[in-house]
């Protein structure tokens, strides 16, 4: 992941997301739990962004990984992901709409935080 990269995504309203990918620190190295004490999310609809969406919790020992995983969900590259958050899809109520979440983490010792961030295009289902 690249400092400041949005990730882009399409996914139907309301309907639940695993958003991953593979975060390295300040120093280069793959971050790891002990290196994070807290990861907080935030969901926007980028057509009014004065409040948030959602705010679902985080919870640092389930999202990151201590060793790189590869699976179905992961098609980048042969190398993996340490960072997977299942966003719920009442998070993104509403079709025709992008949404913007974003993840705020902060370090357990020294360093400074950092975030990242996912733009999400929500197509309406006709079904619902």
């Amino acid at each position: 992941m690249n400092a400041a990269e949005v990730i882009k995504c399409i996914a139907f309203e309301g309907t639940g997301l695993n958003l991953i990918a593979r975060i390295a620190g300040d120093d280069g190295e793959l971050i790891e739990q002990s290196d994070v004490s807290t990861i907080t999310c935030r969901v926007f609809d980028l057509a009014d962004t004065s409040a948030t969406v959602a705010e679902p919790a985080v919870d640092v020992s389930a999202s990151i990984f201590n060793s790189l995983q590869v699976d179905r969900r992961w098609s980048a590259d042969s190398v993996g992901y340490n960072f997977r958050f299942r966003l719920p899809g009442a998070s993104r109520p509403d079709g025709d709409k992008c949404y913007r979440v974003e993840f705020w983490f902060e370090p357990s010792g020294d360093g400074e935080p950092f975030a990242l961030a996912y733009e999400i295009e929500s197509p309406e289902l006709f079904s619902v």
